[in-house]
């Protein structure tokens, strides 16, 4: 008589069970193009061209601007809220005492007498950033010596 045949398989390897993948809509994406924040500083009357010019100068090629942001007393200037109409992005403005509290690497007595924080620019590239972000560009100053523009990635 044949014996009867066991349904029932038996796994002969020893490792453990293949672990089931995840679909590929299932993980978080991390964009592929940077986004960087620009922290403008200004003098009042600065013209938008002068802060256009420096911020496309500022701004690394492998990124994209997605945000200017400033000091709230600077946000009603024309020049920069034309600039950000023409970037087509929001200009954020951040009191003196927000960003008094980012630590800056080039302080400026001078301008802290005359806004109450000792940068501007860094600060608010940082602070408009958000948590985790990395100043990319310090700094700089433009053609005019009117507008100063550093740069802060996101953190991705």
């Amino acid at each position: 008589m044949p014996r009867p045949t066991s349904t029932r398989r038996t796994c002969t390897s020893t490792g453990p069970a293949p672990r089931a993948r995840r679909n590929d809509w299932s993980r978080p994406r991390r964009p592929s193009v940077r986004e960087y924040v620009a922290g403008v500083g200004a003098r009042p009357g600065v013209p938008a061209d002068e802060v256009l010019a420096l911020v496309s100068r500022a701004i690394p090629p492998d990124g994209r601007l997605v945000v200017l942001a400033t000091l709230d007393s600077r946000a009603a200037e024309p020049g920069l809220i034309t600039a950000a109409r023409s970037l087509r992005v929001p200009l954020l403005a951040y009191s003196a005492a927000e960003l008094s509290s980012v630590p800056v690497p080039s302080p400026s007595a001078r301008v802290h007498a005359a806004t109450g924080t000792a940068g501007v620019a860094e600060a608010a590239a940082v602070r408009g950033a958000g948590v985790g972000a990395v100043l990319v560009v310090p700094k700089t100053v433009g053609d005019g010596r009117r507008v100063t523009c550093a740069v802060a990635a996101r953190r991705p």
